[in-house]
């Protein structure tokens, strides 16, 4: 069996226990071990003498991902200097969960652990495993082993708890040792190394961040009052995504290529900066006056620079940049505004697709105040019952009956009136917010449908975000079962980024409800990569055609032939086709000749708010079926024509 010790306050670990003693011969040479390695060298020794029947080692980090054996006094099973790799090893589960582990029987407890089958091998078949602790911090793992199962108990626990925190201790202390002397030692050999360090980015070779503010900060003070000058933002659009494809070492290849483009594009009294990341800043100035057309000129040389292809290792990748200017008086600079505000001329930037030069005026301040206002609004919209869902029906494509209703947050703010969805959305998208907006969106629009006619499902669409925060699934279940809505009415929208984001979390997320019956549907297929590989891979029940496409249908004979595609491989898949942003009758004609099943737009309905949609969705108690919409000569509701 295999026991796994937990401790309530793991501080224990940093401390000896009061009962376990050991010789005093062996105290006094840990502690004076003059070096590491004589430190290894005593530990050897005497775990020989303390467990004369045990074959006894010592694992110690090596990398992120591994622990090395640094001794060991049992050479037949694993030998020293033995890789150990962290997620496949008792050794590495002890030392990344920091508990202990005892193994009754290396046979048949965790076999799947490497350095227990090599154990087993050996004829050793317990083992028990105590991490190295000190200040919260594990630098390795002390491991027993023994011929006999269930050699090892919790009586055990406290001695080698306290052994452990002997030889932390002293492994700590040389650590810290090492670490000063090698520092002491870089200085003494290379002080113009080390000053290097503190002033220059290491892997561009330009000015850090602190040594570009401390320079532009002197420039600002020697000049005269009434000079000028210009500070440029520079951030890579698309940087990311070479990191990710290309990996890290790449990324580094780019910034470094990066950094002497920009370099080659400015004057050579400039202040050139890589602020971390993928950020960099320019100085232009001061001087009596130009700075402006100077700087202005040389963001569209950079941009056009940056633009092009990037050879390295036989790759090529493509960035742009994003560049936001600041043009100041050296009167009145207050430096960290003037930064904060050229900050916030290259988000503009970036928020309208990047690949541009933009310099910071009024109206930008303006815009983010209003943008930070209606962010703190947020907070707030829920609690002061500022949101409301409406209601968007989804007709059958032959029959005109509703099927469906699409579930879409409104917010109704007291000063500002209708705030689109496209902004406060992305607010909360980009803070954890969107979890408790999605969160309270399921639960009304579930509360709504329960009321409605049983054939009616409601679709309320997920952030890809509400899959990583907290348990979704759990949600989900919760909501349903409070509400009464079955499972199979509820409908979840995503969209193609949860799938392109697809963790093992994502993945299990999407197994478990549609386990649980809920149905899937993918959105605004069409608006992104749109891979038919999604589709296979997926248990899709229904994807929904983005209106970017259906808005060019019938004057593109491309958008046709795509359209047509996709109902075909979806037919082929079982996979239902809906078609969202209807608002002609032309659209909705070639929609049906194509084949999709289901249409939704303002040529039906607009969105409604609760108490409309029940009075559309209203039925005799007698009838069992929805309200069809009629014909297809005239579009009508509840009697009355859109």
């Amino acid at each position: 069996m295999l026991y796994r010790v937990r401790e309530n306050h793991r501080q224990r670990f940093s401390r000896p226990d009061c009962e376990p003693s050991f010789p005093i011969r062996f105290i006094e040479e840990v502690s004076g071990a003059p070096t590491r390695d004589k430190l290894l060298e005593v530990i050897s020794r005497w775990l020989s003498r303390m467990f004369p029947a045990n074959r006894a080692s010592l694992s110690l980090l090596h990398d992120e991902n591994n622990l090395t054996v640094v001794v060991f006094n049992g050479n037949d099973a694993i030998p020293l200097g033995s890789t150990l790799p962290i997620a496949a090893t008792a050794t590495g589960q002890a030392f990344k969960h920091q508990e202990i582990w005892i193994v009754s029987d290396t046979r048949t407890d965790a076999p799947d652990m490497v350095d227990l089958q090599m154990l087993a091998s050996k004829g050793l078949y317990a083992s028990i495993n105590v991490p190295l602790i000190m200040s919260g911090k594990c630098l390795g793992c002390l491991n027993l082993a023994h011929h006999d199962c269930n050699t090892f108990d919790n009586p055990d626990v406290p001695k080698l708890r306290a052994l452990a925190f002997w030889i932390a201790s002293q492994l700590s202390h040389y650590e810290s040792v090492r670490i000063i002397s090698d520092a002491m030692h870089r200085a003494r050999c290379s002080q113009e190394k080390v000053d290097r360090l503190a002033k220059y980015d290491c892997l561009t070779g330009l000015l850090n961040r602190h040594q570009f503010k401390s320079e532009l900060t002197k420039r600002i003070s020697d000049a005269p009052k009434g000079h000028e000058f210009s500070l440029l933002y520079v951030d890579l659009d698309g940087f990311k995504a070479v990191n990710d494809t290309f990996g890290h070492q790449a990324g580094d290849e780019l910034l470094k290529l990066t950094a002497k483009r920009i370099t080659e594009n400015v004057r050579s009294g400039d202040l050139v900066a890589r602020l971390g990341g993928d950020e960099f800043a320019i100085a232009v100035g001061p001087m009596a006056s130009g700075s402006h057309d100077i700087a202005s000129e040389m963001g569209e040389r950079l941009v056009e620079a940056i633009g092009k292809a990037f050879e390295f290792d036989s790759h090529m990748a493509f960035v742009s940049a994003s560049i936001g200017v600041r043009v100041a008086q050296t009167y009145d600079a207050d430096l960290a505004i003037i930064q904060r505000e050229a900050d916030l001329a290259l988000y503009q930037v970036k928020h309208k697709g990047g690949s541009n030069v933009r310099f910071f005026d009024e109206k930008i301040g303006d815009d983010v105040r209003r943008e930070a206002e209606l962010a703190n609004d947020l907070l707030l919209a829920i609690e002061k019952h500022q949101f409301d869902v409406h209601y968007q029906p989804i007709v059958d494509a032959k029959t005109n009956m509703i099927v469906s209703c699409e579930a879409l947050a409104r917010w109704h703010h007291p000063q500002h009136g209708m705030i689109p969805p496209h902004r406060f959305i992305s607010m909360a998208e980009s803070s954890s917010y969107i979890a408790v907006l999605g969160d309270w969106v399921l639960h009304t629009a579930c509360n709504e449908a329960a009321n409605w006619p049983s054939h009616i499902s409601v679709s309320v669409n997920v952030s890809p975000k509400q899959f990583l925060i907290g348990d979704f699934v759990k949600q989900v279940s919760n909501t349903l079962r409070d509400s009464g809505l079955e499972p199979g009415r509820l409908q979840l929208e995503i969209t193609e980024t949860v799938v392109l984001n697809e963790t093992s979390e994502t993945v299990d997320a999407l197994k478990r409800l549609l386990d649980m019956g809920v149905r899937i549907v993918l959105d605004d297929f069409g608006s992104g990569y749109a891979s038919f590989n999604y589709l296979k891979q997926f248990q899709f029940k229904k994807l929904k055609i983005d209106k970017s496409l259906i808005d060019t249908l019938g004057e593109d004979e491309k958008t046709f032939a795509i359209i047509e595609a996709v109902v075909k491989v979806a037919d082929a898949l079982s996979i239902e086709i809906t078609a969202e942003g209807v608002e002609t009758a032309k659209q909705r004609h070639h929609l049906c000749r194509l084949g999709c099943n289901e249409l939704q737009g303002y040529l039906f309905s607009k969105p409604l708010n609760g108490p409309d949609v029940r009075k559309l969705l209203c039925v005799p108690k007698t009838s069992k079926q929805p309200p069809p919409l009629p014909g297809k000569d005239t579009i009508m509701l509840s009697g009355n024509a859109l």
